[in-house]
């Protein structure tokens, strides 16, 4: 989906992730810096998604906003999957 200006994040957000999201930007709103990686499948296709939620702040130290990125980590992922699972055949 295209962003665009002044439309509201949650419309970028899909709907059973809604509730992980406005918890997280809470957090960060907070102060509290928010990591955390989640699957996604999309046409049939399984990926992982590093997402974090990292206050903004003023240069009086005031949060004024929450900065989002997110990094597709799906071959990290599977990669650790895959070592997870020849680890426990050597056992």
């Amino acid at each position: 989906k295209e962003v665009q200006l002044g439309v509201s994040v949650l419309e970028y957000v899909m709907p059973e992730q809604i509730d992980k999201f406005t918890e997280s930007m809470g957090r960060a709103l907070q102060g509290e810096i928010v990591i955390y990686e989640q699957e996604f499948v999309v046409d049939n296709e399984t990926r992982w998604v590093e997402l974090m939620y990292i206050p903004t702040l003023n240069s009086e130290g005031e949060i004024i906003g929450v900065t989002l990125s997110n990094f597709d980590v799906t071959e990290r992922k599977m990669m650790l999957i895959k070592l997870a699972d020849y680890s426990q055949e050597l056992k």
